[in-house]
């Protein structure tokens, strides 16, 4: 079996190897993702103050602003 693996990955061109490496990678990196414990939430209340460049922001035919 692992032969035959052997010969298929050899006989395989670069670009597809590389492709294969990606997709092997990306799914272990996702099925980590999902399977990994979370130990820390943070939650914060922070305002963010510009330190230079204060411009206004504004609808272009007026209007009030509901929600950010």
């Amino acid at each position: 079996m692992i032969e035959r693996f052997l010969l298929l990955w050899a006989a395989m061109p670069p670009t597809h190897r590389q492709l294969t490496i990606s997709t092997i990678l990306m799914a272990l990196l996702l099925i980590w993702a999902v399977v990994a414990p979370l130990d820390v939430v943070s939650n914060a209340i922070g305002e963010v103050l510009p330190m230079t460049r204060v411009k206004s922001v504004q609808h272009l035919e007026g209007g009030t602003v509901a929600e950010i």
